[in-house]
């Protein structure tokens, strides 16, 4: 890996502090792309084909209450996803982890154990399929407006995710911003996903800077933890952008490892750390 100075190229400036960085490493769900718009559905769809399935061919009634809670979600009263659990199953498990759940919950409603793990395919299958159709993303408020900062300012940006790396590359195309980033790694491409340190470690070396050198950006304490681990320069957890003061007054407590808090990337600022040096020796 290429050596450089801890010094970074530009500033990365949040909550009246600046960070001198030379890359920015970015969640996926919940950082990227708004995590309800995408997830929300994609539960609501696996919670619906779940109990189709097990109704038509084991005559099972599959409480949607109880896939809610396996998966760290809420839902209103007409099944819709409203809300979900930034420490839970869907926000920071990974998609082996997810499906090994599934089966094992299909299991426990009582289906054969040889039956459950392809039950909990098909109906991922039947899920998927539907996603694709609908692809129901979005991106964070003011995201685009930022990655067009650090990258007029030269920055070299990785998405790290939880996710298996061809279906984050799916969803950042459908969002159209794949091109910003120099790398997308998912969970399938090291050994031990969030909180370790790992998919920063690989970003890193793949974007040729320290971790020393790069920013890590998530909406969980998972995604803080690694940043930490791995000796980033700052850990910047993004919050829902409802959120008031006294939500973000809470949320320090959740987020130990958090370096700052923003709800919107309004919040962020990037300058050109080399030509803040060129005129400060002017004056």
């Amino acid at each position: 890996m290429r050596e450089h100075s801890p010094k970074g190229d530009a500033l990365l400036r949040v909550e009246g502090k600046a960070y001198p960085v030379r890359a920015i490493l970015f969640d996926k769900d919940g950082t990227l792309l708004d995590f309800i718009g995408l997830w929300g559905s994609w539960s609501e769809l696996l919670i619906r084909n779940i109990a189709i399935l097990l109704q038509e061919q084991y005559n099972i009634h599959a409480s949607p209450e109880s896939l809610a809670m396996l998966l760290g979600i809420s839902c209103d009263e007409s099944g819709k996803v409203v809300d979900y659990d930034r420490a839970g199953l869907l926000s920071t498990g990974t998609n082996f982890k997810v499906k090994t759940l599934l089966a094992e919950h299909i299991r426990d409603l009582g289906v054969p154990a040889m039956d459950a793990e392809r039950c909990m395919e098909e109906c991922i299958r039947r899920t998927n399929g539907e996603i694709e159709r609908l692809r129901p993303v979005q991106a964070r408020c003011s995201l685009v407006d930022f990655l067009d900062q650090c990258s007029s300012s030269k920055l070299s940006m990785a998405v790290v995710t939880a996710d298996d790396t061809e279906d984050a590359i799916k969803h950042l195309e459908w969002l159209g911003i794949r091109h910003y980033f120099r790398e997308v790694i998912g969970s399938d491409a090291v050994l031990r996903g969030k909180p370790h340190p790992d998919l920063v470690e690989l970003a890193c070396n793949r974007l040729g800077v320290s971790p020393a050198e790069a920013a890590v950006m998530g909406d969980t304490e998972h995604d803080m933890r690694m940043g930490r681990a791995a000796g980033a320069a700052v850990t910047i957890a993004i919050l829902p952008e409802e959120s008031t003061e006294a939500d973000i007054t809470r949320e320090r407590e959740y987020y130990r490892n958090a370096d700052a808090f923003i709800t919107s990337y309004e919040q962020c600022r990037i300058d050109n750390h080399l030509v803040e040096e060129s005129a400060s020796s002017t004056r």
